[in-house]
């Protein structure tokens, strides 16, 4: 099986590579067989062979991807190459793709894959993508109008549309190739962490590339308004990463006089960010997704939180997460300060009626949450296919 990345870097991209791998890893085992992950890091485009827990590079770096014209070349340059890498492809012709790009040569590397006999899944990672091309200026335009050239023609061609969280407006029309799930989680790669001591501290923690759409901000407009009128907990944010909205967040907390309360760990991965989550007591997922009209999700976050027994606050709807899930504090989806007695009261009822929330959390994890869970259907729908001579 090979399946191909976008040209985002992902060492940059901590989650998103974390999740490409996981989801490698993950068909790999369902076919019992490699997957040939086509990647970009650092700007080199890579080829990796992943099967099972082993993974080893095959090419380090295929060709570069050094600036921004390089990035537009990116599924041509691959095209050019793939003889190259589909010989390293013993197992089932399938090929999966991440589609954040819309254009002539994404759509000539699908019709190049089709004539080596593969079947083509493509995965449409948000379902808000074309909302975000308005937040990104002239270079938001020249998506959507390569979009709006070259969907359809994309959609045409491919023989299964993976929907990550929901169906995005893009996909009208094509509803009968879609299949509509959720975002997973490799455990192997996620310890349980036990509670942490609990007096009367609260330690909240945000894991993220801090974007707008996070919505901390709505956070710490919260603990404001917790210090002006309360004197029980003390509650603190850990806010690890990195991202475009940072340095606006810092701001804020400084205006806020939050500094005393508020902390920034920078970008952590593997033992050193879960040596930070054992201090923690509740995750914070995305609390401002209504920014980019985006009311059900599918957030990666949330399912690290779970699998390592990390009880989440979070503002948008996710099917893995029904009202009825315990761990789990869902707010408003709106601007309104987050109230932060609300999760004090969330937390100690967890503990009263949950003394094992850890454990309990990470068993919901492993009966609903892994990647191999996920992806079988993707599998099941293009054997499916490959046995009645679909298209």
């Amino acid at each position: 099986m090979l399946y191909i990345s976008t040209l985002e870097d992902l060492e940059r991209l901590v989650g998103v590579k974390k999740k490409v791998f996981a989801q490698a890893k993950a068909f790999s085992n369902l076919l019992n067989s490699p997957t040939i992950l086509v990647w970009n890091s650092g700007g080199n485009v890579r080829v990796s062979h992943i099967e099972g827990s082993r993974t080893y590079e095959l090419a380090a770096n295929l060709f570069a991807l050094r600036n921004k014209f390089d990035k537009l070349l990116y599924y041509k340059k691959l095209r050019k190459v793939l003889p190259f890498v589909i010989s390293y492809d013993s197992g089932q012709r399938i090929a999966y793709l991440r589609c954040t790009l819309y254009n002539k040569s994404f759509l000539n590397l699908l019709s190049c894959l089709k004539k080596e006999n593969y079947k083509v899944a493509i995965e449409i990672p948000t379902s808000t993508f074309l909302k975000e091309y308005s937040n990104k200026g002239v270079a938001g335009r020249y998506l959507y109008l390569s979009y709006a050239k070259y969907h359809q023609a994309i959609y045409s061609i491919a023989d299964l549309i993976v929907a990550i969280g929901e169906i995005s407006e893009s996909l009208k029309g094509f509803e009968h190739k879609v299949l509509e799930t959720s975002n997973g989680i490799d455990l192997s790669e996620v310890p349980l962490i036990g509670p942490p001591a609990f007096t009367k501290q609260l330690n909240l923690i945000g894991v993220a590339n801090v974007s707008y759409w996070h919505g901390y901000d709505r956070l710490l407009r919260g603990l404001a308004e917790y210090y002006a009128s309360s004197k029980g907990f003390e509650v603190n944010f850990h806010v690890v990463g990195d991202g475009p909205e940072l340095s606006a967040l810092r701001n804020l907390t400084e205006k806020l006089k939050l500094d005393s309360h508020v902390f920034f760990h920078g970008r952590k991965s593997g033992n050193e960010l879960y040596e930070v989550y054992k201090k923690r007591h509740v995750g914070i997922g995305s609390l401002g997704n209504h920014r980019k009209n985006m009311f059900t999700t599918s957030e990666l976050k949330l399912r690290e939180y779970c699998a390592c027994g990390l009880p989440f606050l979070h503002a948008t709807s996710d099917s893995d997460f029904p009202e009825q899930f315990p761990f789990a504090l869902k707010v408003q989806s709106n601007e309104e300060p987050i109230d932060v007695l609300e999760i004090i009261r969330f937390y100690e009822r967890i503990r009263e009626q949950y003394p094992d929330y850890p454990e309990q959390m990470r068993k919901y994890a492993e009966e609903n949450l892994t990647w191999d869970m996920k992806l079988h259907q993707v599998i099941e729908r293009i054997q499916e296919s490959i046995s009645t001579g679909g298209e």
